[in-house]
């Protein structure tokens, strides 16, 4: 079974040249497509990234949006027919981070329900580099998971901002 480490390596190798390169677009506004501004911060996009990451890193089958009792799940890692770890996945882009926490906590609660060996909410986020920490204690504050729940890693976007997909295993 992949580790939270392993998952986060995976997913990261995919969406850091995209979201660079989304990034640079971004920076120079005026050459973007027309739909850049909606793809930028969609979330199935980002989902789609994963997943693809993941398909390839891992022997396991990865479905995307599949229905485990009863409940839609993000992310499904199967294996001989097994549910072996599940992932959600949430932007948080909002410049104060409270508007999201209600859909996080939504989340966090269903990945509670599931009986299976990882549960794991995986969070994509752009912020200032000299706050990097103070938001990442913030998020755990805010969503009520113990810190140490928490792995990440990120990457700089430029010198002010950074870009950081933050794993928290839900117990």
């Amino acid at each position: 079974m992949p580790t939270v480490d392993q998952i986060l390596s995976a997913v990261s190798k995919e969406l850091f040249p995209t979201v660079i390169e989304f990034y640079s677009v971004f920076k120079c506004k005026s050459n973007a497509p027309k739909y850049f501004d909606t793809s930028w911060d969609n979330e199935r996009l980002y989902q789609y990234i994963c997943l693809k990451a993941l398909n390839r890193e891992f022997p396991h089958v990865v479905m995307a949006d599949k229905v485990l009792n009863n409940k839609t799940v993000d992310l499904q890692f199967i294996l001989n027919d097994v549910t072996e770890v599940i992932i959600e996945m949430k932007r948080w882009w909002s410049s104060h981070g409270q508007i999201e926490i209600p859909e996080f906590q939504k989340d966090i609660q269903s990945l509670q329900s599931h009986q299976v060996a990882l549960k794991l909410f995986l969070v994509t986020t752009i912020h200032p580099t000299s706050q990097r920490e103070e938001n990442i204690n913030a998020l755990s504050n805010m969503i009520g998971i113990s810190r140490d729940k928490f792995k990440s890693v990120y990457m700089p976007l430029d010198y002010e901002r950074t870009f950081e997909i933050i794993g928290i295993k839900i117990d």
